[in-house]
């Protein structure tokens, strides 16, 4: 029984240090997404990013992407060029897989409307 508990607080310790990492990569990708697209107003509302704001505008950039990409093709360009600029080298594993999946996603919503267009 005291093993079980020992096994048990060293998992507990073990997830508790896995979620620091990830909270500070979070934060990372967070800064690096508010630098990268502070000079990207969204259309028709002229948000920009701020720390506190990423997340909902990232989720806006994307519902404006998605609603109209035939529409919002220079705003697609503006995102690829900026997503090009933000140094994968420095990023984690993690964060490089979530920018390049935006990038594959809007390539392949401009291809597709290319095709239906």
């Amino acid at each position: 029984m005291k093993q079980a508990i020992e096994k048990v607080e060293m998992e507990t310790a073990q997830q508790r240090n896995t979620n620091s990492v990830l909270q500070q990569h979070l934060e990372g990708l967070r800064e690096t997404l508010t630098h990268g697209f502070c000079n990207l107003p969204l259309p028709g509302t002229n948000e920009v990013p701020t720390g506190e704001t990423i997340d909902s505008y990232m989720t806006k950039l994307y519902s404006v992407i998605l609603d109209s990409p035939q529409e919002n093709e220079g705003l697609i360009s503006s995102v690829r060029e900026i997503v090009s600029r933000l140094g994968y080298q420095k990023l984690v594993r993690q964060q490089y897989y979530i920018c390049a999946r935006f990038i594959d996603f809007v390539s392949l919503r401009n291809c597709s409307c290319l095709l239906l267009a």
